[in-house]
């Protein structure tokens, strides 16, 4: 049968299927519809949790790029049309026990695993368990934003082909880094006159 946010769990199969993406995943604050109020909330969730502005624009420009450019969290994996495809904002592979641990988390939020307060708080979640020793040590220990997102490439989001999409994650992250400076700038002048 049917599950909430069209999950359903396919009889003989160990792994989640899921209809394709509709409204429902995008539902949430109305606030987080686009790109920039994405950034600025994992932005802020992630540096009030001790990572500094390199550190969090290396983990968004990855994810950024992982994502199609949009941080959709309804994102499929381009040109994938068989069981199994990348989902969400770090693209992660839906019969893996990965998708399965962010399904579980979302059902502790009440949530749906496609919303994208629960995937961030979900790559937060693996960084401090699975990937600790992998990639949130060596992260928050890098000081550049290029140790940063490489850090994150290699050991998180793990492509096929890291050297071809290097570039594009760094300028993503780039792209952040500048525009949180900017809007932290403006706010300091609106607070501090």
């Amino acid at each position: 049968g049917m599950c909430p946010y069209g999950l359903e769990v396919c009889p003989g199969l160990p792994q989640y299927q899921y209809s394709p993406p509709t409204t429902i995943a995008l539902k949430g604050p109305s606030n987080l519809l686009t790109l920039a109020s994405r950034v600025r909330y994992a932005y802020d969730y992630f540096t009030a949790r001790g990572l500094d502005a390199y550190q969090t624009a290396g983990i968004l420009g990855n994810l950024e790029y992982e994502s199609g450019g949009n941080l959709n969290p309804a994102q499929w994996q381009f040109g994938c049309t068989v069981a199994g495809c990348g989902r969400g904002i770090a693209q992660w592979t839906v019969d893996a026990s990965r998708w399965q641990n962010l399904v579980i988390l979302a059902g502790k939020m009440h949530m749906s695993p496609l919303n994208y307060q629960v995937q961030v708080a979900f790559v937060w979640q693996e960084l401090q368990s699975d990937y600790y020793s992998s990639t949130y040590l060596p992260l928050k220990a890098s000081t550049t934003i290029q140790k940063a997102v490489s850090i994150i490439e290699l050991f998180y989001d793990v492509p096929a082909s890291p050297s071809q999409s290097y570039g594009q994650r760094l300028a993503d992250a780039q792209n952040i880094l500048t525009e949180m400076a900017t809007t932290q700038r403006a706010k300091a002048i609106i607070q501090c006159g």
